[in-house]
């Protein structure tokens, strides 16, 4: 995890201590990299200190599934991708199909990347605990619910706040930059990293490599490059982006969402076919 600039900001090293939420083999991983890394940004306001990253208490799913939390600027975030089967209701959200039978598809689904087309990854559950699910939007809008009781889909304006929170309060704009936002929501795991050690690596999980543009993680949210599924049924951008849902709706067959490239430094936000399958994080209801 690295620290830039920032308004009212400076290092500080604090102990990472108390029981953790963890389950998956991506969380043990998160959590041994900000061991190895203790260093966390530390802005004051007013008589306010916040170190960062802040956890959650975290939070399970209704298939039993354990995800760390994060809380970045008053709102709070899984810092994993979502992996639940089941509705909140219970009932099994439908996956398996074709590319041709994804394509036609108006209702709810589900997909896992074909780990036979991945080397270092040998099985479908291994795809998911690492990389997590692919969702199509008709999945997250239903009456039924995706996510964990007493959170939701994030909307437009959530992942607008984020971002907004990261410029005003650390000075981290939503630009082409090496210190732009996506780079400070990007795991640290890429090949050739600058910053070496388990940083540097081609195991999963990780980004692809590149000249410019590496993750620093700067709040813990660890975003993974899990590509989608597109509306064409054909998985894509593995290992080179990470594509999230909103809530809000664009059209009668688009929906907004927000991802991030291993060739950028910002956060991108576009409407997308609802049958395109990506990455879920939940946030937590306001009280």
């Amino acid at each position: 995890m690295q620290t830039k600039n920032m308004k009212t900001c400076d290092l500080k090293k604090v102990a990472m201590t108390g029981p953790l939420l963890l389950r998956r083999p991506a969380a043990w991983l998160l959590m041994a990299l900000i061991a190895l890394n203790p260093l966390v940004i530390s802005c004051s306001d007013d008589d306010n200190e916040v170190d960062y990253p802040v956890f959650g208490d975290g939070v399970t799913d209704v298939d039993g599934n354990a995800y760390q939390t994060v809380i970045i600027g008053g709102q709070e975030w899984m810092a994993e991708n979502l992996i639940v089967s089941s509705f909140r209701d219970g009932t099994d959200i439908p996956s398996g199909f074709t590319a041709e039978e994804w394509s036609q598809l108006g209702t709810a689904a589900y997909a896992v990347h074909d780990h036979q087309d991945v080397d270092g990854i040998d099985l479908p559950q291994e795809m998911v605990s690492t990389y997590g699910i692919l969702y199509n939007w008709h999945a997250i809008s239903g009456e039924k619910g995706l996510c964990p009781d007493g959170w939701r889909i994030p909307s437009d304006a959530d992942w607008q706040q984020l971002l907004d929170y990261f410029e005003q309060e650390h000075d981290i704009v939503n630009q082409d930059e090496v210190d732009g936002a996506g780079n400070a929501l990007k795991a640290a795991r890429q090949e050739g990293h600058p910053w070496g050690g388990d940083h540097d690596t081609a195991e999963h999980p990780y980004w692809l490599a590149h000249e410019k543009h590496h993750g620093t993680d700067d709040f813990a949210f660890h975003v993974l490059p899990a590509g989608g599924r597109g509306d064409d049924g054909l998985y894509k951008n593995f290992l080179e982006g990470a594509g999230f849902w909103s809530s809000t709706e664009a059209s009668s067959d688009k929906a907004r969402h927000y991802y991030i490239i291993h060739l950028a430094g910002s956060v991108s936000r576009d409407d997308f076919d609802k049958r395109f399958g990506l990455s879920v994080r939940c946030i937590r209801k306001e009280d």
